[in-house]
């Protein structure tokens, strides 16, 4: 396993340092990814966090919209 020790900081965004234990293989092939699309594992680390939770939204969403339906068709 790998650590990856994370400190970035951004004028307009705070970043926070980030600990965290990934398997050896995985770390080495988003290293090689960073080098070849150019941002770094913790940009991509950061952007694969950010759809994660945008996806998680989108399921809540969808929830609460068939518990919606469901009252609706249920109340007919």
């Amino acid at each position: 396993m790998t650590r990856i020790h994370v400190v970035k900081y951004h004028l307009a965004t705070m970043k926070q340092k980030l600990t965290l234990t990934i398997e050896d293989a995985l770390t080495e092939k988003m290293k090689i990814q960073a080098v070849l699309v150019k941002p770094s594992v913790s940009d991509i680390t950061e952007e694969l966090y950010k759809e994660y939770l945008d996806r998680q939204k989108k399921v809540k969403a969808k929830g609460r919209l068939k518990r919606q339906l469901a009252g609706i068709v249920s109340e007919n």
